[in-house]
């Protein structure tokens, strides 16, 4: 069905409210430039993997989390670590853990056509809307202490509709776990002959997604061609700062805004899309004499660290992603300086990657994962990251390997991978 069939507008109609609000992707002059895809994702040689099919996937997902399909409380609660049955937002679980499950459940639906896997992101989105600060505030389960919050709720003893970290509501966490929503969401409008059923749903999560982001509007501030997300000060004024955020927290906000904007065109979301991008472009991206980029993980005065393997994935998660969309001044020489900072700096050769973007860092660091999503979206321009990604994951993430080992992240890693291994048609 192509995107702007009959059935697939009336579909979109009928989910979406009315035909003014009608999401259809390339029907704006916004979207004129967007690129295709080069990388067909398909034929990646998994005879030797150790995952080589679905069913190997489901046997370890089973194995460690339960029965694929709509999840049980007890499930839910065991992923993301409830504390007799209440969620705990301490290590901000739902970002850092239910974000990749949920990348990985639509992947692995893709893949397959089995709906049990959108039943899951079902189960657990409704479980993440249901938890928000102002849900879980209103049951006295969590009370107000803000110390940073972007809607100047300190002291009033009211929540936001979003996901804190303990007392700190930040553009990082909700970022994350709104992109993950909207992983599912664009599953199903993508497709909405294979995933009709999920319509009303996805539409409901669309919203909650798009209130989400926008309650951080008060965060972001522009500067000539550029913006970013600003940290708000940390003496508990809850005033806004004058830093801008990590390039990968601003990244993760602004790659879930470029996901709205898909389905509901909007030029302040564009916006931000270009002037991060440009602010990438102009301040943090250096090229190497090899032809690879560096760039830092943040730009302040006195902290010179350079971007690690784990953070850059998010970056990566906007920065091709933006590329692709047509809508930024990333071009295709910056997607090859990417591909070879990942083949020429990280990878080691070998079975392995190196924890900084210029190939520094330890030896034996330990978030071999990295090479299954992020960086791994490189492989559309360099194949061959693909096949490192998958020599990797055999090294570090064999199908026997114990629960810690494998856990949402490189289950994601193989999802992509054997989405990689499907048979490209003719």
């Amino acid at each position: 069905m192509s995107r702007n069939d009959p059935d697939r507008r009336r579909f979109l109609g009928w989910t979406l409210g009315t035909a003014a609000t009608l999401p259809v992707m390339h029907a704006t002059a916004a979207n004129a430039g967007f690129r295709s895809d080069p990388w067909p994702g398909c034929n990646l040689d998994l005879s030797r993997a150790q995952f080589r099919s679905a069913a190997d996937w489901n046997r370890v997902y089973e194995k460690f989390w339960g029965p694929i399909g709509r999840q049980s409380d007890a499930q839910m609660h065991a992923v993301v670590h409830a504390v007799d049955g209440v969620y705990d937002d301490s290590d901000g679980p739902f970002a850092w853990i239910v974000h990749y499950w949920i990348r990985a459940w639509v992947t692995m639906a893709d893949l397959t056509g089995d709906s049990r896997y959108m039943d899951m992101c079902v189960s657990f989105i409704d479980y993440m809307l249901d938890n928000t600060d102002e849900r879980r505030i209103e049951r006295g389960e969590k009370k107000e202490a803000y110390i940073r919050d972007p809607l100047y709720l300190r002291g009033t003893g009211m929540g936001g509709p979003f996901w804190s970290r303990q007392d700190n509501a930040s553009v990082l966490d909700t970022g994350q776990v709104a992109r993950g929503i909207m992983a599912f969401v664009d599953a199903v409008f993508e497709k909405p002959d294979r995933w009709a059923g999920y319509g009303p749903t996805a539409f409901r999560f669309f919203e909650a997604a798009i209130t989400a982001a926008d309650a951080f509007e008060n965060d972001w501030q522009t500067q000539g061609s550029i913006g970013a997300y600003h940290y708000r000060d940390s003496d508990g004024s809850g005033a806004l700062g004058t830093t801008r955020t990590a390039f990968n927290q601003s990244a993760t906000m602004v790659a879930t805004h470029l996901a709205i904007h898909k389905w509901r065109p909007d030029p302040k979301r564009v916006d931000k899309v270009r002037r991060l991008a440009q602010y990438w472009i102009d301040h943090y991206a250096v090229r190497q004499p090899d032809g690879a980029i560096t760039w830092r993980y943040i730009l302040i005065e006195g902290d010179q660290a350079l971007e690690d393997a784990g953070h850059a994935t998010t970056d990566l998660e906007f920065l091709v992603p933006a590329y692709l969309s047509g809508l930024t001044n990333l071009s295709l020489a910056h997607m090859n300086g990417l591909s070879k900072t990942f083949l020429r700096r990280l990878h080691d050769g070998r079975h392995g990657l190196k924890e900084f973007v210029d190939g520094s860092g330890r030896a034996d660091y330990a978030e071999q994962f990295n090479a299954g999503f992020g960086w791994f979206q490189l492989a559309r321009f360099a194949p061959e990251i693909a096949e490192a990604a998958l020599r990797i994951y055999n090294k570090h993430y064999p199908l026997d390997a114990p629960g810690g080992i494998l856990w949402s992240r490189p289950m994601l890693g193989w999802a992509n991978l054997l989405s990689a291994g499907r048979t490209c048609r003719p």
